[in-house]
């Protein structure tokens, strides 16, 4: 019936075109008009741009004359354009034993073929034969370079594999539709993902036949990964909504959203805060972000400060390239583009910076690699950025991949994929631990609340932790409307840690995270106090030197902390405390004390603050808050503390 079918249209296409009937089986060095016809049907389905049609059509040709080589070549052509080469592995072989040079392109999709099927020796064979005869399409001479080059790298990279076991998310995540692009909190227990699955809310498109894309999260709650719900409005909505990055804390939301009537192109980048109950309306980034041209695919640093994207704009090395802006005064800087080496003439995606701020992972098709798409990254110098590195084999393999997000503590990577035999649907989202060679630094987190230390009611406030090193304020956050708060913090480095809101006194905490353990991490409860008589605060961040009322240089941030405080406050009279361990005689710690507490009140009165306002007292050994007879227990007893006497 399809051969009858297939006949007829032919006959009603070439009856549209008389110029073609001229054309005759002997032109082709074979018998059969039907099979002319067909072929000379296929041409005209190119022409159309349906592809399917016209391999349709020559299949119908090849069947009466298999050695027909023309039907060959357009019944490969057509596969190529449609990315169905291994259909046409058949025709590939008779191309490749013809010697005119009009049939000279299907050496270069036999080699991409080959190189699907990680044929890399053989396929980097075809690709240098493609070369040597010397091809005027300049496009796919660059692509033919590039994937012998790749197909070297291949052939060696892949006899080292590196190891990789992937686990399915299951169920509860995965559905028979497409999950993709995975986002953790900090702490790991809240997963975001973009999905096309039925539940949606824009529902299937009635051209496509494809679900719109939504975000979804889910929650690990007693070892496993709940339900995954829908984020729902007004984030998602009946248009796609894709690509997104979530704040460590889940706080914030940075998002693609395509053909929005406030958008600057077609597709552009949005924000949206979560205050612990409601999403807020997103927001167009502004022109500072967006352009005429497309913008995607957003990450955010860890700290808050800088925003990776990527876009096809004017200006760039390649197709698309990643980009960056930085934070300053509360604005976006203008983009700038990163550069060589990470963006190069091919097209880079996928920025993802771990939570050490020390490594960028990405995505390329031009960088050596096993395929189309690879996954890539690069470590932080103090140079730059260093040499790139392919993550490996069998991470990456001769299809593509394109996303990867990796746990705080560096030990387990996240990505989708429709390469595994053990998936639920189309794409499905895995789980797998990195070799430790390709862990990058590992990284903590610190979460908790903000409460009213009287009445225990939940707290908005400022959190952020500075470098006791160099002084930078490495991470800031807001405590949401349940006063919760979450954020990530290197290794390697010593943390002042405070938390402020106005009418209350700040609080001071010291995080070493010099020697600490990766797998380490934090549960911070704060109680602020009100800025009333009777108030104290220890301050954990005010050092001196060994037996000694000298401050040191760490110092000063938490003292500077105070001065803010005390300028804000004008009416407050207090008094500076000195307190010391038991080691030495009573005497000697009770002047120690004092002499500390004087130097604090010195610094104070240097920037500015009134010395009416404020009195130094050292007590000595004489009020302990822990035991004595431990290291630890010394070293709290040995404090500054900051207390209210009045407010006038």
């Amino acid at each position: 019936m399809l051969h009858k079918i297939l006949f007829v249209l032919t006959l009603v296409i070439l009856l549209t075109d008389q110029s073609l009937l001229a054309q005759k089986p002997k032109d082709f060095g074979i018998k059969s008009k039907k099979a002319v016809n067909y072929y000379l049907a296929a041409k005209q389905q190119i022409e159309y741009r349906d592809p399917i049609k016209a391999m349709e059509y020559c299949q119908e040709a090849l069947k009466l004359e298999p050695e027909f080589t023309e039907a060959h070549f357009l019944f490969t052509y057509a596969a190529y354009q449609k990315g169905k080469l291994p259909q046409a592995e058949n025709s590939l072989l008779h191309l490749s034993k013809q010697n005119d040079t009009k049939y000279h392109p299907a050496r270069l999709w036999y080699a991409d073929l080959l190189m699907s099927k990680a044929s890399y020796k053989e396929a980097g064979i075809w690709f240098g034969k493609y070369l040597s005869t010397e091809p005027e399409d300049k496009k796919e001479k660059t692509r033919a370079e590039v994937n012998l080059r790749k197909c070297r790298f291949a052939e060696k990279a892949i006899l080292k594999p590196v190891p990789f076991k992937p686990i399915n998310l299951g169920t509860e995540v995965n559905s028979q539709g497409d999950e993709y692009m995975p986002n953790l909190t900090a702490d790991g227990m809240t997963l975001f993902f973009t999905a096309r699955r039925p539940g949606n809310m824009g529902g299937m498109h009635p051209r496509t036949g494809e679900f719109g894309e939504d975000f979804y999260f889910s929650r690990f709650e007693n070892g496993k990964w709940s339900k995954a719900e829908n984020l729902g409005p007004p984030i998602n909505t009946s248009d796609n909504e894709g690509a997104a990055c979530f704040s460590q804390d889940g706080q914030w939301v940075y998002f693609t959203g395509c053909n929005r009537p406030d958008g600057a192109g077609e597709c552009d980048l949005y924000i949206a805060r979560n205050n612990g109950k409601n999403w807020s309306n997103p927001q167009n980034l502004g022109p500072g972000i967006n352009t005429p041209a497309y913008e995607t695919q957003p990450w955010l640093s860890a700290d808050g400060k800088t925003l990776y994207f990527v876009s096809a704009r004017k200006g760039g090395i390649g197709g698309t390239d990643i980009w960056y802006s930085r934070l300053e005064n509360q604005e976006w800087t203008a983009p700038l583009n990163l550069g060589a080496p990470i963006n190069t003439p091919g097209n880079e995606y996928s920025p993802f910076l771990h939570a050490s701020g020390q490594v960028l992972y990405f995505s390329s098709d031009y960088h050596n690699g096993f395929g189309g798409m690879d996954i890539f990254y690069v470590k932080r110098t103090a140079e730059g950025w260093g040499d790139i590195q392919n993550m490996g084999y069998p991470i990456n393999t001769p299809a593509h991949e394109r996303f990867l997000f990796i746990s705080s503590d560096g030990k387990t990577g996240y990505f989708n994929s429709d390469q595994m035999t053990n998936g639920w649907g189309r794409e499905d989202l895995y789980q797998f631990a990195l070799a430790p060679e390709l862990q990058p630094p590992p990284a903590t987190f610190v979460r908790g609340t903000v409460k009213d230390s009287a009445s225990q009611n939940p707290i908005s406030a400022r959190i952020y932790f500075v470098s006791l090193i160099n002084g930078d304020t490495l991470r800031a956050v807001e405590s949401d409307n349940n006063g919760k708060f979450l954020l990530s913090l290197p290794l390697g480095n010593a943390y002042a840690a405070f938390v402020e809101e106005p009418g209350y006194l700040f609080y001071s905490g010291n995080f070493s995270l010099e020697q600490a353990d990766p797998g380490q991490h934090y549960d911070l409860d704060v109680l602020l106090k009100p800025v009333k008589a009777g108030s104290s605060i220890t301050l954990r961040n005010v050092f001196f030197a060994t037996n000694s009322y000298e401050l040191l240089d760490a110092s000063q941030t938490e003292l500077n902390q105070l001065v803010q405080l005390l300028k804000k406050n004008p009416g407050m009279v207090v008094e500076i405390e000195g307190h010391t361990d038991n080691e030495g005689s009573d005497a000697y710690n009770l002047t120690l004390s004092q002499n500390r507490s004087a130097s604090v009140r010195t610094y104070l009165v240097n920037k500015g603050i009134p010395a009416g306002n404020m009195t130094a007292k050292g007590y000595g050994e004489s009020r302990p808050i822990a035991d004595n007879t431990t290291e630890e227990g010394r070293a709290l007893n040995r404090r500054t503390e900051f207390r209210i006497v009045k407010v006038r």
